[in-house]
């Protein structure tokens, strides 16, 4: 008893860059439960010490404590989005606690800058998916028209790993346009091959009105160096009620720590078989540490989702929110000027759950 009197004294007199080094001392000697008062005293005295919710979220790893280490470490990161370490360590902890696609998506920034240890825990993620549904979608949307009743659509998705290297997905809409309804359906797989990744989907709408009866698509995407940038592209051939559409979509995607942004030429051959040109950009950027993102995108392009091939000119506005470490919400904005059939304002709002 005594003992334990002495040390929270010396706990109580000591500032917080003392108990930190007491914690990392006996962290690194490997006795991580007792490394966990001193830090714990120390965040007390300096809880916006990124260093300190570092050491402490490592010895509750360590300790297997792991709900608690996610919590101190996300609030680390918020303090210091680009620290590394903690970066890594979040890493471990979702590969810790199977949440592979959290895991990937954690080290993936810092993988794709040449990190050693990051690509190690990718590798580790990729061969152990233990979770089998890693994400769910659900998302509804509301579009005024000119000349036309409201436009309606609301959906739900899953995506997950079935495979070491391979992925997959599914998802269904309900729509509602031009006093009509269509339910559409869509699955896919992906592998993953190093710096190459492709896929292949397929869907539809049973007794589509406006929906393609039929949709199947299949891409790729080449890592092209370390720092985030990619050659993406994906051919789609869609059948609707009005006839057959082939699409080419070539791009360059560059996804950083931060920041992201996207560019695609669009070549899409309509029914009746005449060949079209547009493209799309887009981008996104943190603005509060890592939970609060924006993302805006304008194209100029032709668009066969509503049944027919219309020649498009959009812009829109986008804010996501990480409410959790595993629950993003998005609202966005879209304008479309849709030539003779008017414009289209549409609101969105999605809400995504990680596992």
């Amino acid at each position: 008893m005594m003992g334990l009197e002495v040390v929270a004294v010396a706990q109580a007199v000591a500032g917080p860059t003392e108990l930190l080094e007491q914690g990392r001392q006996a962290r690194r000697a490997g006795n991580a439960e007792g490394a966990i008062p001193p830090l714990e005293a120390a965040a007390r005295l300096s809880p916006t010490d990124a260093d300190i919710l570092l050491e402490l979220g490592l010895a509750y790893y360590a300790t297997e404590r792991l709900a608690d280490a996610e919590r101190v470490l996300a609030r680390a990161q918020g303090l210091a989005p680009d620290y590394r370490d903690v970066t890594l360590a979040r890493a471990r902890v979702a590969l810790a606690q199977g949440r592979t696609t959290e895991a990937r998506r954690l080290a993936g920034s810092l993988a794709a800058q040449g990190d050693d240890e990051a690509r190690l825990l990718i590798a580790q993620a990729e061969a152990n998916p233990q979770a089998q549904i890693e994400r769910l979608d659900l998302w509804t949307t509301r579009s005024t028209v000119e000349n036309q009743d409201d436009w309606t659509g609301f959906g739900v998705g899953i995506g997950g790993r079935f495979a070491p290297a391979w992925s997959g997905w599914a998802n269904v809409e309900h729509t509602r346009r031009f006093g009509r309804t269509d339910v559409y359906g869509e699955v896919g797989i992906e592998h993953g091959m190093g710096d190459l990744s492709v896929f292949a989907s397929v869907g539809g709408a049973p007794d589509a009105d406006y929906r393609a009866e039929l949709s199947m698509a299949t891409g790729a995407r080449y890592e092209l160096n370390t720092a985030g940038l990619a050659a993406v592209g994906d051919v789609r051939f869609s059948r609707y009620p009005v006839g057959e559409i082939w699409t080419v979509r070539p791009g360059l995607l560059w996804e950083a720590a931060r920041w992201g942004g996207e560019a695609r030429w669009i070549r899409l051959r309509d029914e009746t078989g005449t060949d079209r040109n547009g493209w799309m950009v887009s981008g996104q950027v943190a603005l509060v540490g890592v939970t609060t993102w924006m993302d805006v995108s304008a194209s100029d392009a032709p668009e066969t989702s509503d049944g027919f091939t219309v020649d498009v000119r959009a812009w829109g506005v986008g804010v996501r929110q990480h409410l959790s470490q595993t629950l993003n919400l998005r609202l966005a904005y879209v304008h479309e000027d849709r030539g003779p059939f008017g414009n289209r304002d549409e609101v969105a709002l999605s809400l995504t759950r990680r596992f």
